[in-house]
């Protein structure tokens, strides 16, 4: 099990994600994308943290997408995880990884 990615609260969120190689570049240019911060293991309503920004980096290659977020001061302290939900001009759906991270508190107010 990989250990979580520490993550200090009031801080901006910005996480790269890069699609597979396989996947032809533009794949997803007509598509559509989402991204989410939940609390681990809640996919529950009362488990979204957060509906994340996403923009590409070349949106006709649609090849790394940056997963964001500016304002993390309400972000609950603990386990929390990340994908990304990539949907193709026809339809397809294709969900990334999973990424866990360890919200933790900041000390300088």
């Amino acid at each position: 099990m990989t250990k979580p990615t520490p993550f200090k609260r009031g801080t901006a969120f910005s996480f790269v994600i890069e699609t597979p190689a396989t996947t032809a570049d533009g794949f997803f240019m007509d598509g559509g994308v989402k991204a989410q911060i939940r609390k681990q293991n809640n996919s529950n309503p009362s488990g979204l943290i957060a509906n994340l920004s996403t923009s590409w980096d070349d949106t006709e290659i649609t090849r790394n997408l940056t997963i964001s977020d500016n304002f993390t001061d309400t972000w609950p302290i603990g386990l929390a995880e990340v994908d990304v939900l990539f949907m193709s001009s026809t339809g397809q759906k294709i969900r990334s990884a999973v990424y866990t991270f360890d919200i933790i508190r900041g000390i300088t107010q």
